[in-house]
């Protein structure tokens, strides 16, 4: 029935979401964002020079 299905589904997403969590690399992300936090910082104190 729906509820069964609602439920399998709830399950299905949860499993996914926590082998794609496991499976990521954390230091590398925060690698990534740290670098374009960087460049989009740099831009703006070039265009507080102007």
């Amino acid at each position: 029935g729906i509820w069964s299905g609602m439920i399998g589904g709830t399950g299905m997403q949860t499993l996914i979401l926590l082998w794609s969590t496991f499976r990521t690399d954390w230091n590398k992300e925060v690698a990534k964002a740290t670098k374009r936090l960087d460049k989009w910082e740099a831009n703006i104190e070039t265009h507080l020079k102007e």
